[in-house]
Parts: C-alpha cells; sequence; structure tokens
C-alpha cells in the first residue's frame, strides 16, 4: 500500500544507460525529457531568455531531442495499446467458452424450469438484438459473465454475440488499463456518465440510414426463422 507500488510500476519503464542491451527507455531520453521541461519552465519565468538544453556538458541538438521524443511516445502507446488488446483477447475467450458451454448444456436445463416464460425471454433478447450485450459488456461494471451464460442459453445468434463482443471488450479492457481497481470504486455520478456516453457510442451507427435498414432486415429474418 501507500506509494511503494506505484513508485515500482513506473520503475519498470526505466532501463539501463546509453548502449545498455538492457529493455525500457534509456536514461538518457529521461535526461533529455528533464532538460526540457526545465528549459520550458525559465523560458515562461524569462521570456526574452535563451536557454540550451545540454546532456553532461554537451549541448543538445534538436534531432536528439526529437528522437527522445518519439521514443518515449511511441514505447508508451505500444504499451497501452498491446495492453488494451491482450485484455480484450483474455474476455473475447471467456467470452465464447462461457456462451458456448451455456449454449451446449445449459438451454434445455433453463427451459425446463421456465418453460412458460422461456419463450418470452428468448424473443425479447432477438428483438433487441445485439445492443443490450454491447452495453453491459463495454461497461466497466457490466456483468459479464451472467450475460454471456444467459446469450447462450436463450441461443443468441452467433454472429450477432460475435460482432458486439467484438467491439465491446476493447473498451472495458482501456478503461481497466487506464484506471485500474479505481474503476471499482467510481462514485454514482462517474457511472452515469459513463454508461450515457457507451449508450450515445452504440446508438451512433443508428444515425446512418444504410445502417437501421439492415438491422431491420436482420430483425425480419430472425423472426421468419422463429415461425
Amino acid at each position: 500500500s501507500g506509494i511503494g507500488p506505484v513508485l515500482f510500476f513506473f520503475l519498470i519503464f526505466v532501463g539501463g544507460c546509453a548502449g545498455s542491451t538492457s529493455g525500457g527507455i534509456k536514461i538518457y531520453r529521461f535526461v533529455i525529457l528533464a532538460q526540457l521541461i526545465k528549459s520550458s519552465l525559465n523560458e515562461l519565468i524569462y521570456s526574452r531568455g535563451v536557454f540550451l538544453m545540454r546532456y553532461g556538458k554537451q549541448v543538445v541538438d534538436q534531432t536528439v531531442f526529437r528522437s527522445a521524443m518519439i521514443m518515449i511516445t511511441t514505447f508508451l502507446s505500444f504499451l497501452a495499446l498491446f495492453t488494451i488488446i491482450l485484455g480484450a483477447m483474455g474476455l473475447v475467450c471467456s467470452a465464447f467458452i462461457q456462451f458456448y458451454v451455456a449454449k451446449k448444456l445449459g438451454g434445455d436445463w433453463v427451459k425446463q424450469k421456465i418453460t412458460s416464460r422461456f419463450n418470452e425471454f428468448k424473443e425479447k433478447i432477438n428483438l433487441y438484438g445485439a445492443l443490450p450485450i454491447f452495453l453491459i459488456t463495454a461497461h466497466p461494471l457490466g456483468p459479464q459473465t451472467p450475460l454471456n451464460f444467459a446469450a447462450g442459453v436463450f441461443k443468441v445468434p452467433v454472429f450477432s454475440f460475435f460482432i458486439a463482443i467484438l467491439l465491446a471488450t476493447p473498451i472495458r479492457a482501456a478503461f481497466y488499463s487506464i484506471f485500474g481497481g479505481a474503476v471499482l470504486t467510481m462514485s454514482f455520478q462517474e457511472i452515469f456518465i459513463i454508461t450515457l456516453g457507451l449508450l450515445l457510442i452504440a446508438l451512433l451507427p443508428f444515425l446512418l440510414p444504410s445502417f437501421r435498414h439492415a438491422a431491420f432486415n436482420i430483425r425480419v429474418k430472425n423472426k421468419n426463422k422463429e415461425t
């Protein structure tokens, strides 16, 4: 607890000195970054001053500074990107395992328990399509595991389930990659804003007439198959 874990988290990005074969960002790039911050602050205080960035006793050329900034930016960008991709891959794999297990083993058992309402639930799920699946999966606090089992039990079309999961899992993974465990302690206002934002994102494609027409045709086909 405290500052220790945060400190060690940032230290994992620090590599060796110049010429070292260690991974991470080399020390001299951090030194150049610190020189840039120092020079920028001095220019704010002394607007007419001229300040040179130095590494040791040598003046840093603009090309060296530019390469250092590109390296740091690229490193952090790829780190964030691959963290989201790996998180999304794990969510997709677990979602499909749960979906197919429920589809193969749970459908008949649930139908026996709630025979009178089984078809009603199934009709509603097919009516609303993949939209609820996308919203619940993308939301960082959405109950994804029960949703995956329910989708399998009520035999949601595989293609619709696949598209919704594929689009939603990177969003969910991004929330946890950026905010970490703080997601679980969010206030009601923050959860409401996230929910509203995801709802707007989900509804944006319906502004396109071609998308609305395609979604309507899919619903009609699903109803025709049932009848």
